[in-house]
């Protein structure tokens, strides 16, 4: 029924024409023009498929009418004179049917390769965003512990200061030394010399709020800075941490290595430069040191 429809629809565009033209021209756009569309593009649009179903339906029906199966030369003569007809007014139709056929596969072509560099702009954006992260994390953290390494610190103690300067709320900082990490690497190696820092300082990591900040200061020097913390609170939670690795041993392979640590913790004072909280606590650390290690000193 929907052939049907086309073929009437068609039929009406070319009233102007003789019977047998309009006969001819649907006969040929049902061959000629299905055959080249489809030689130029493999899946030709459903409206052609449906011209052509309605140009061989209409032939069918020519045919068990007797217009298109007569014999005779006066029969023969008049389905040649409709063929000649049928094509000059067919040709016009066929290449424009062709020209649409060009088109649309001319454009397919066009988007496929436009998703194509659309995928592979992606990609190449997806690899670049990886690798300036990776750079980041190498540039900002200690390769063997996983902490903020020392500029991320000093960068951080930077803002903090300009942090507490504008909105009155300070900040504490802290500086932890490994007891007699010399005896560790001699007596068990340098390698679980490495592994005691990583284990610490995930046991340190674990034991922080999370808006502190832990990082490897130098060698087996760990420092931490406390955002908004007085100097008794961050005092109270260095104690308690040294406690707790103080009496849990460290497994590094099939050995547990009992590890200390002393501190050091100050409280910045208004106006002063990051340089001077860093100097007194270092001052508080070798006060803890030189009253016998395993301790934590506060500078006020």
């Amino acid at each position: 029924a929907a052939a049907s429809g086309r073929a009437s629809a068609l039929g009406r565009r070319l009233s102007g024409v003789t019977p047998s033209a309009r006969r001819g021209a649907f006969s040929l756009l049902s061959t000629q023009a299905l055959r080249t569309v489809m030689a130029l593009n493999h899946q030709p649009a459903p409206w052609v498929r449906e011209g052509a179903v309605a140009g061989s339906l209409l032939t069918r029906q020519l045919e068990r009418a007797g217009y298109l199966t007569a014999t005779g030369p006066a029969a023969l003569a008049r389905r040649s004179r409709h063929r000649r007809r049928a094509t000059r007014v067919a040709l016009p139709v066929v290449g424009a049917i062709v020209a649409m056929g060009i088109l649309a596969r001319s454009f397919a072509v066009v988007r496929r390769r436009a998703r194509m560099l659309e995928a592979m702009v992606e990609e190449r954006t997806s690899a670049l965003r990886a690798a300036n992260e990776q750079l980041d994390r190498l540039a900002s953290t200690d390769p063997l512990t996983g902490l903020a390494n020392r500029r991320t610190l000093m960068a951080a103690l930077q803002d903090a200061r300009d942090q507490a300067i504008t909105t009155d709320n300070g900040f504490t900082f802290a500086l932890l030394d490994i007891d007699h990490f010399k005896r560790i690497n001699d007596g068990y190696g340098h390698g679980a010399g490495d592994e005691v820092l990583v284990r610490m300082a995930d046991r340190l990591l674990k034991g922080m709020r999370l808006n502190d900040i832990v990082a490897r200061y130098g060698g087996e020097e760990i420092a931490i800075l406390f955002h908004g913390a007085t100097l008794d609170s961050a005092t109270g939670i260095v104690e308690r941490l040294r406690q707790e690795i103080a009496s849990t041993p460290l497994l590094v392979g099939s050995q547990a290595i009992t590890v200390t640590f002393s501190a050091g913790v100050t409280e910045w004072r208004p106006c002063e430069d990051v340089a001077a909280t860093i100097r007194r606590a270092d001052e508080a650390l070798y006060e803890a040191k030189r009253s016998g290690r395993d301790r934590v000193a506060r500078a006020a």
